[in-house]
């Protein structure tokens, strides 16, 4: 494959990429939630049981801070409740109240029911195939990408 074809294919990928990424947030937005809410609220949702701060910045890349803010409004609007960890006080779990369930499912319910119909629309094997070749890609683009985080802006500035 030559250098112009894998260029212009890669473009093809990224676009594909953001456009589902586009979705979700014009989603979440329709749902009056940021993109960064949505997320946060997502993980929550799906990991009714010892769900954490750490884990949703795991899961999400998002920084502390932005989390703890999405978790406070949604605590605020009592959407979650925070639980101690009897082993370790300083963290605690985070958790749908009632009525933040009943709104979650609501939200989820039509997300689920979208994805679940872009797989069902293409045979198991090319979704497999899907999924196989977007690992790959991630794993190699891993082992090539040099993530240098000493960088600052003063060493882009003229």
């Amino acid at each position: 494959m030559d250098e112009i074809n894998t260029r212009e294919l890669i473009g093809q990928f990224n676009d594909s990429w953001n456009s589902i990424l586009k979705l979700y947030e014009q989603y979440a937005k329709s749902v009056e939630l940021s993109y960064v809410s949505f997320s946060v609220l997502e993980i929550i949702y799906w990991t009714p049981e010892n769900c954490t701060q750490k884990l949703i910045c795991q899961q999400t890349y998002l920084p502390k801070q932005t989390v703890n803010t999405v978790i406070s409004d949604f605590w605020k609007r009592g959407i979650v409740e925070l639980k101690e960890i009897a082993v370790d006080r300083r963290n605690k779990t985070i958790q749908l109240t009632e009525s933040g369930q009943k709104y979650a499912k609501g939200i989820m319910e039509r997300v689920v029911k979208a994805e679940e119909a872009a797989f069902k629309k293409m045979p198991p094997e090319i979704m497999q195939l899907t999924i196989d070749m977007i690992k790959d890609y991630a794993d190699t683009f891993k082992e090539h990408i040099t993530i240098n985080e000493s960088l600052d802006d003063s060493q882009f500035k003229s």
